[in-house]
């Protein structure tokens, strides 16, 4: 029994890595016709490359110790940033290309809208909060913990559903 488990977290940590590759594959494709990318390309890779590592490290700490929640955490955050900047990425260079909207340019501008506060609200209160070993600091921040993933999930909603575009 144990082997299988383990042999299913090193499948689900090889998979972490080989989406995280796709995404920068995708976004090394898409960048150079990205406006944002031109205007400032040392910017666009080292947000690449951060959040690259945040899935890398992620993926190492399921791989090693799948019951821990910050590799979890680090791995949603990885690919987060990635496919989300994949789906800006695509969203900003199709329509400058074409000047057209295709169904795949819709979905990217929906995914474009709502993927920061997911990213950040993982990035910036849960990680914090939960390093190095995945449970908050004494059983009193277990409510905080709660109260705060009640309250992304609720804002990433709301983001995701709005609705109007503008």
């Amino acid at each position: 029994m144990r082997a299988a488990r383990t042999r299913w977290h090193s499948r689900l940590a090889l998979a972490v890595v080989v989406f995280l590759l796709g995404g920068i594959a995708v976004l090394i494709l898409l960048g150079p016709q990205d406006p944002n990318f031109r205007r400032d390309p040392a910017g666009f890779v080292a947000f690449v490359c951060a959040f690259a590592a945040f899935g890398l490290v992620g993926a190492l700490i399921i791989w090693q110790r799948p019951g821990n929640v910050l590799g979890w955490i680090l791995a949603t955050d990885g690919l987060l940033a990635v496919w989300g900047a994949s789906a800006d990425t695509y969203a900003d260079s199709a329509y400058v290309a074409s000047g057209h909207m295709d169904p795949l340019f819709l979905v990217a501008v929906w995914i474009s809208l709502w993927y920061w506060f997911p990213l950040l609200g993982l990035t910036m209160i849960f990680t914090p909060l939960l390093f190095p070993d995945g449970k908050p600091p004494s059983p009193r921040w277990r409510p905080v913990v709660w109260a705060a993933g009640l309250a992304l999930a609720l804002i990433t909603f709301l983001a995701a559903f709005r609705e109007r575009i503008e």
